[in-house]
Parts: structure tokens; sequence; C-alpha cells
């Protein structure tokens, strides 16, 4: 599976792979109206191995950090639906 791109529209996967040090590789817009926003990661192992805590309940996080970036990527969600 590495190499091949996961997409998401998970906010909450997105702000903590991102908390991980996982940048997306770009966020499309699609949709009816281009209304949903898809972020993009590179598959890597670092990547699967992230997904696999958050979705067992195992992710370990700054609480901190974590708001940080949820709200970051609120503002990228914004930023890509206001430039379509």
């Amino acid at each position: 599976m590495q190499d091949q791109e996961i997409k998401t529209t998970d906010i909450y996967l997105t702000a903590y792979l991102l908390q991980a040090k996982i940048p997306a590789k770009k966020i499309i817009s699609e949709g009816e109206h281009r209304k949903k926003v898809i972020f993009v990661f590179p598959g890597t192992v670092q990547l699967h191995e992230c997904i696999q805590k958050f979705q067992e309940n195992q992710a370990i996080v700054k609480v901190r950090d974590y708001t940080f970036f949820l709200e970051r990527v609120k503002d990228l969600m914004f930023a890509s639906l206001r430039s379509n």
C-alpha cells in the first residue's frame, strides 16, 4: 500500500496526521458545487501507522497541538471552498 495516495474528508484524522508531521500532498474540492473538500496524503509507512493508531484509538496527542491543527484544517477547508 505504500506510495498509494490516501484521500480523506475526515477533519479529525487530518488534524492528527498534520500534528504527526505528515503534510497533505494536496487539497481538492469536488462534488456538487465543489463543496466537498478532500485531503490527499502520500501513502507512506508512517502514514499507515498513524491511521492505524487513530482508528484503534491508540493515538497519543498533545491537546493544544491537536486543537491548533484542527483549526488549521478548518482554515484550509474554507480557503479551498472560497477559491472554487
